[in-house]
């Protein structure tokens, strides 16, 4: 793999956890089981299932190791996904075609991984079957009876909306303003995506777009606030240079 090898001067360790988290969020972004396929065995880790797994993929850019995926999220998934960045202290950006990107620098890499580890996701999308299995009371009959939240979508019996459905306009939150969108803005992303991926609701849309706003809001302030720095310190050079 390509990632494992651009990362040889930082060392094995960061290699292997490097690579393992791209399994990681698989995990944490696709329905996943802890049990067999027949039910009868109990599996040491999550196992995703092939047909309905998201995938990521990673690379080395510079010293920064960055996460994408390009397959489009709920709400809910870019909420979550946004906290842990940002208790990762890692950047989390989500466009308007419905890629995700996880920015992770060099000096925020230990962190991430542990944020990110195989044990955090099993905590966050397995609860029972974690404590279960933490407190030495494990069951098949937990596994079989309970279903991580990234089930929810899956087994969601309501058809998805139809474009005659949509509003003509529809009122989302952005930075505690309210903001009025045309459905041109989001009829695309509610018909055209996978029949799992498509809203449900008005109101899973309007969360939809409020956490891609906050993603997007987020990240365009890092960037102001990056320029900003930039700008500063070239005019205290300048400053200092004249001053000479």
């Amino acid at each position: 793999m390509r990632l494992f090898d651009d990362l040889a001067e930082r060392g094995r360790a960061v290699q292997e956890k490097a690579v393992n988290t791209i399994s990681h969020l698989e995990m944490l972004t696709s329905p996943t089981t802890w049990v067999s396929k027949k039910g009868k065995v109990a599996l040491k880790h999550l196992e995703v299932r092939p047909e309905t797994r998201i995938p990521w993929r990673a690379e080395a850019v510079g010293n920064d190791i960055v996460y994408h995926c390009d397959k489009p999220l709920d709400g809910s998934t870019v909420n979550l996904l946004t906290g842990l960045a940002q208790s990762a202290g890692v950047r989390y950006e989500y466009d308007n075609w419905g890629n995700s990107r996880l920015v992770v620098p060099q000096e925020a890499a230990e962190r991430f991984f542990a944020v990110f580890s195989e044990e955090k996701v099993q905590q966050l999308t397995h609860p029972e079957e974690f404590i279960a299995r933490s407190e030495g009371r494990y069951s098949l009959k937990v596994a079989k009876d309970y279903k991580p939240v990234s089930y929810a979508r899956i087994a969601d019996p309501r058809p998805p909306l139809t474009a005659e459905q949509l509003p003509a306009e529809l009122d989302i939150r952005v930075d505690g303003r309210v903001v009025k969108l045309p459905k041109i803005h989001y009829e695309g992303m509610a018909t055209t995506r996978s029949h799992i991926s498509r809203p449900r609701s008005v109101g899973e849309l309007r969360s939809t777009l409020e956490a891609r706003a906050a993603a997007s809001s987020s990240s365009a302030r890092r960037s102001a606030s990056s320029a900003l720095r930039r700008m500063s310190i070239r005019t205290g050079k300048r400053t200092r240079k004249a001053r000479k």
